[in-house]
């Protein structure tokens, strides 16, 4: 939504974009999820309330700050914060706090979404966002972007660091066909930090229940790959992940996830796809879109010989582009060495963006 606009010696013909979405969820979910032995359980909470303030300051630099409340902590917190350079033809400089460029379902909003939380692969394994200045170049077949960040310490002696780049081909790209391939990495330097995964099994009111050992990790290397087909109303994306740690002992462990999902707009609409993202949709129809969604999702814990699967059936309901109702039934297991553990989940999420 486009605010306002002036003129100034240095903000020449400044244009500002405010933008806010909040995200109420209530979820239902057994003995699987969460910490306890026994019984069922419910919650609800503010999954996200958020706003943004987008500047196009002039025909060289833009810059966007946004801001998160959370719920648990109740604070605001500063999310994506950056000043962006674009006075080249096909190049752009970011220099800020932003997403670093890895992981097709992490770079997406999580408002786009066709799911109401990320695959357990995606929240496990790829990096979010950290202080950095990165590259990027888009073209009409190819796009790609390179950074190096800063990433936090307790340690002050030390400054662990990452380089991450993403690249991806884009063969087909119109209203009736849309074919992305990429490929991403990340080199992480971290002196001795603490690595470890811990993670919920895709409910975000649930407790993390999937921990792998804690590390003083020396390094860790990010691979990952991406496809979407998008063919009129079916959509199909997947991704395959993986985390190779180096310890201070120079031992090594390796983490592995992948999901694969589809999408069916009864009504007929496509996802919308800029180079790179896997955005929303816009109803035809005054009544609104539906859309029907399968995900399948793992996390293969090597070394301490755990595999996490997830399949969620969703249900998706565009009352406009800007209000979303969401409905996920959640069938997951997890194998913990010998013992084999299922559960059942479902979640509700009600959201209002603009």
């Amino acid at each position: 939504m486009l605010i306002s606009s002036f003129s100034g010696p240095l903000l020449a013909d400044s244009k500002y974009d405010f933008g806010a979405s909040i995200l109420l969820d209530y979820d239902s979910f057994d003995s699987l999820f969460s910490d306890e032995d026994v019984g069922d359980f419910s919650d609800n909470e503010v999954r996200r309330a958020r706003v943004s303030l987008k500047s196009k300051h002039n025909d060289y630099f833009s810059s966007k700050i946004q801001l998160d409340y959370d719920p648990e902590t109740s604070k605001i917190e500063y999310k994506d914060v950056y000043l962006s350079f674009t006075g080249f033809d096909d190049f752009w400089l970011d220099v800020g706090q932003q997403k670093e460029p890895f992981g097709l379902e992490k770079l997406n909003s999580l408002r786009k979404s066709q799911f109401i939380e990320r695959s357990i692969a995606t929240q496990s394994i790829a990096p979010g966002r950290n202080k950095g200045i990165s590259i990027a170049m888009d073209r009409k077949t190819w796009f790609w972007k390179l950074g190096q960040y800063k990433l936090n310490s307790k340690n002050k002696q030390v400054k662990p660091r990452a380089t991450t780049g993403r690249i991806g081909w884009v063969p087909f790209n119109s209203k009736k066909l849309n074919v992305h391939f990429a490929l991403a990495a990340s080199s992480r330097k971290l002196f001795g930090e603490k690595y470890k995964i811990n993670e919920r099994i895709e409910v975000h009111t649930s407790d993390s229940v999937v921990e792998g050992k804690s590390l003083k990790a020396a390094k860790v290397i990010l691979k990952g790959a991406e496809l979407i087909i998008q063919r009129k109303a079916f959509s199909f994306v997947s991704e395959i992940q993986n985390s190779s740690v180096r310890d201070t002992k120079d031992r090594q462990r390796n983490y592995r996830g992948y999901y694969w999902q589809l999408g069916y707009r009864i009504t007929g609409e496509a996802h919308k796809y800029e180079m790179g993202k896997f955005g929303g949709i816009k109803p035809n129809s005054k009544y609104g879109a539906w859309e029907l969604t399968y995900r399948q999702s793992e996390l293969d814990l090597k070394k301490e010989n755990q595999v996490v699967r997830s399949k969620t059936y969703g249900l998706n309901y565009y009352f406009r582009k800007s209000t979303k109702l969401m409905f996920n039934y959640i069938d997951a297991s997890n194998q913990d060495k010998d013992e084999l553990t299922d559960g059942k989940a479902y979640s509700l999420r009600f959201q209002y963006s603009y």
